[in-house]
């Protein structure tokens, strides 16, 4: 288990804390903790510069001077791009769009790295009891003193959430940063200097990343259990039934087979029995034939 000792506001230890695994022993990777950052400095940026073309510049669009005659170049009006006070050619329209997206895994994983790399630097301390620390600025610069922090250039007190007394007393320090433990990310961990964390903390930032993780690495556990059990229960029924049909005697075979040969013959004697009793063809004439015969008694009447 990775522990880390737990401090009293008056510099003294009070036993040790677990942290959890998945953020404070994970794989640091640089590579994806510049992704991060960059990704997070690029959806701080707004397009806010713009510069004016030459159908938004306030100037007279008149010809400067006639076309032929004075020996000089020809121009039109006075707000093109080449002359000062013009427009800006191919500028900043302030319709840019910065924004940049990074998977959730990813955003994960980077800050787990920078908790790893913060604590494997020794810039993370957990500190229990500053709940109940009296409002004010000159008990909380005290306990900086008492923890030897005071020479830090650069302080980040991390709190589950916000707490009045915690941020009345710390606010006024110039070297001091308050944030709540589920709006970490990895820019503020590498740009926060030294972290102190308090003990609720440490538990709201498991809550917040490591459980989400581990639910859904457990809920992919539990997919490939049933998709294994579902599959060892068909090689099983396959099973039972190819010893089932090698276990079946003969007797039964012969059985079969002599229902079907008595089938086979009931069948045949309805077909006979069907064609006995089908109407006789009837003895009408052949009508052509009636009338060619009264067409020969007229002929020899005639």
């Amino acid at each position: 288990m990775l522990t880390t000792p737990i401090f009293k506001s008056d510099g003294t230890k009070s036993g040790t804390l677990n942290l959890p695994e998945q953020l404070f022993a994970a794989k640091v990777n640089p590579q994806l903790m510049a992704q991060a950052v960059r990704v997070f400095l690029s959806n701080q940026r707004q397009a806010h510069a713009k510069s004016k073309t030459r159908g938004e510049i306030n100037r007279t669009t008149r010809k400067w001077y006639r076309q032929k005659g004075t020996g000089r170049a020809r121009h039109g009006a006075q707000s093109a791009p080449l002359f000062v006070g013009g427009a800006k050619a191919h500028g900043p329209r302030g319709l840019q769009n910065y924004h940049m997206h990074m998977p959730q895994k990813m955003r994960r994983a980077a800050l787990a790295s920078a908790l790893t790399s913060k604590l494997q630097d020794g810039q993370i301390i957990v500190v229990d009891g500053l709940e109940k620390l009296e409002a004010k600025t000159k008990k909380a610069a005290l306990t900086l003193f008492n923890l030897k922090l005071v020479t830090r250039p650069k302080l980040t007190l991390i709190t589950p959430s916000k707490i009045e007394n915690i941020t009345r007393a710390f606010r006024n320090l110039p070297t001091v940063n308050l944030e709540s433990a589920h709006q970490l990310h990895t820019y503020l961990v590498l740009n926060g200097g030294t972290l102190i964390f308090t003990k609720d903390a440490v538990n709201k930032l498991e809550e917040t990343f490591a459980t989400k993780a581990q639910k859904s690495l457990d809920s992919k556990q539990s997919t490939a259990s049933e998709i294994s059990q579902s599959n060892t229960t068909q090689t099983l029924t396959d099973q039972q039934t190819a010893t089932r049909k090698k276990t079946t005697p003969k007797t039964t075979q012969k059985s079969q087979t002599s229902k079907s040969s008595t089938f086979k013959n009931i069948n045949i004697t309805k077909i006979s029995t069907v064609k006995t009793k089908s109407k006789p063809k009837s003895a009408t004439k052949n009508p052509t034939k009636s009338k060619t015969l009264k067409v020969k008694s007229i002929k020899k009447s005639k």
